[in-house]
């Protein structure tokens, strides 16, 4: 939710976000006589972007978490052959 729009600063009080209550936006000088209309859109937009770009680093970290576990798995698989390789020929030599 917008809050207010002055001619060179836009509150917005509702970010749909559990950390920030609040962002500020300054309205760079070329653009402050433009349509308040156009303003609170574009101020809209941005937020908008920024929660994408929060799902992105979400599903980047879940992608990391994902590959951590396979090379787990990979590691202790590997461990499993190595020892049963080593057995295998320890029985053949008694």
């Amino acid at each position: 939710m917008v809050k207010g729009v002055n001619k060179s600063v836009i509150e917005i009080t509702d970010t749909g976000n559990r950390y920030f209550s609040k962002v500020i936006l300054f309205v760079s000088p070329e653009y402050v006589n433009k349509n308040s209309r156009r303003l609170t859109a574009e101020a809209g937009e941005l937020i908008k972007s920024l929660h994408r770009a929060d799902d992105v680093l979400s599903l980047r970290k879940a992608v990391m978490k994902e590959r951590r576990r396979r090379r787990k798995i990979l590691y202790v698989s590997s461990g499993i052959i190595v020892l049963a390789l080593f057995f295998a020929a320890l029985m053949l030599i008694f």
